[in-house]
């Protein structure tokens, strides 16, 4: 698998590798253990009723999670309570997918990320023991561990999950913001997305304030603005044109590269990933408009049903009110009306009715 032995938290003990057995090696996600950054585990396909689609604007849900996307990492972009329900701790996330790109190094993936619109969204996130990017190149920062592999989060797609449904991503024991990325490097990728940033907790506060985070998701009414995403998909744009961060202005942390070599191999993984992906040019980027990137805004599914209902409830009784009390002036009004709609028209075609009325007088005579 393509996740195994991903995280290394410093020197690994004789015998521990990691797996992708759910059971013996992941343990299911605590609500309160959620925050903004954090890095979980999406389990296989089989364990979700239903298909996993892309909630993005431009998508409107055509675009599903293809099975390369399951049983892999996931970047918790945003936290919602679940449309309707006000138990603590029942939410919904906002997900990136990330991947390897068939154990693509960096070397690779920045000499081929101008020609292959899959590589160019993407963000890699930097590992401390290999040489960083050189200038412009953007990169994300973990809080703390590192990637054992070479792992990039994807920008094209943003999915909902079902928080019950995200494992974490290394021991048994471990917890969900054990893994996370620095904020700094959280803030970047939600610009990349076009997407407000979320309050950031620190880390080290977390589980202390797991129950007054949960109360706090689970009485507002979380929303999406409309305006939140127009900016992605000209930055988007400017990257497939192959413009610098610079020219399209996003601010990332760097620090300067050494070398860009790279093996064949390397590079016949990308070919190999290159097959294993879709190539249609109309599927790769979305179209260059306003909020085409946004997430679909939840609106009405946000509200309380009963907001709704009642809202209509005083518009009908409001409307009843009015024919009560202005009927006879409403009558009169209408009598007025329609009278003096009968005078202008006989003013208008006096003379039609003139003639019509010569006619009858002269059939009458006959």
């Amino acid at each position: 698998m393509e996740y195994n032995e991903v995280l290394s938290c410093g020197p690994k003990r004789r015998g521990t590798h990691y797996t992708n057995n759910l059971e013996s090696s992941r343990s299911q996600v605590q609500p309160g253990d959620l925050c903004a950054g954090c890095i979980v585990w999406l389990p296989p396909k089989k364990a979700f009723d239903s298909e996993i689609r892309c909630s993005c604007r431009a998508c409107e849900g055509a675009e599903e999670l293809r099975e390369g996307g399951y049983n892999h990492p996931v970047v918790v972009l945003r936290l919602r309570q679940r449309q309707n329900s006000s138990v603590p701790g029942d939410l919904i996330c906002d997900i990136a997918c990330m991947t390897t790109f068939n154990d693509t190094e960096l070397d690779a993936y920045l000499a081929e990320r101008t020609r292959r619109h899959h590589l160019r969204s993407s963000i890699p996130i930097y590992r401390p023991d290999l040489a960083p990017a050189p200038d412009g190149v953007p990169h994300l920062y973990l809080e703390k561990n590192t990637m054992h592999k070479q792992s990039y989060v994807r920008l094209k797609h943003i999915y909902q999950i079902d928080a019950s449904k995200l494992y974490t991503f290394t021991g048994k024991r471990s917890r969900a913001y054990e893994l996370r990325l620095w904020e700094p490097s959280y803030v970047t990728l939600m610009h990349q997305f076009g997407l407000e940033v979320e309050n950031w907790h620190d880390t080290d506060t977390i589980a202390q304030t797991a129950t007054y985070r949960l109360d706090v998701l689970a009485h507002s009414h979380w929303y999406r603005p409309q305006h939140e995403l127009q900016r992605h998909s000209g930055r988007v744009s400017a990257l497939e044109n192959h413009e610098t961060a610079n020219e399209v202005e996003l601010d990332y942390y760097h620090q300067p590269h050494a070398s860009n070599h790279y093996s064949r191999s390397q590079v016949a993984n990308l070919d190999a990933y290159d097959h294993s992906v879709d190539q249609n040019p109309v599927d790769a980027w979305p179209h260059n408009t306003p909020s085409n990137h946004g997430l679909r805004p939840l609106g009405e599914e946000t509200r309380s049903p009963y907001i709704g209902w009642l809202e209509t409830l005083v518009y009908y009784a409001v409307l009843i009110c009015i024919l009560l009390i202005f009927w006879p002036f409403l009558v009169l009004v209408a009598i007025f009306g329609l009278t003096l709609v009968y005078f202008l028209i006989l003013w208008k075609f006096w003379r039609f009715f003139l003639l019509l009325a010569f006619l009858r007088l002269l059939c009458s005579g006959q």
